[in-house]
């Protein structure tokens, strides 16, 4: 009995921020007018404030990340073009 209460908890640590984190970036998903620019647009000021002028930002359909070999942000065509909450923190955490 011990050992599925154990076994209970340890699945909750593992997954249960994950799905966190999934239901709040779909809950801050949509556009909201309080956001003057996109996820593509943010990326480029953020880069440019940072003075990290050779890294570039383009679209892709592999997955939101950063490839330190072309020194290029990557967003899905959604977070690109979006001007949501959640694109606006994606773009600045890659």
């Amino acid at each position: 009995m011990n050992w599925i209460i154990l076994l209970v908890l340890a699945l909750l640590v593992l997954i249960g921020p994950s799905i966190w984190v999934k239901r709040t970036m779909l809950k801050y998903s949509e556009p909201d007018d309080r956001y003057p620019f996109n996820g593509h647009l943010f990326a480029e000021k953020l880069l440019k404030a940072l003075q990290l002028n050779e890294v570039k930002v383009e679209s892709t359909n592999l997955g939101d990340h950063y490839d330190p070999i072309t020194k290029t942000v990557r967003l899905t065509e959604e977070k690109y073009q979006s001007q949501s909450l959640t694109a606006i923190t994606v773009a600045a955490h890659e």
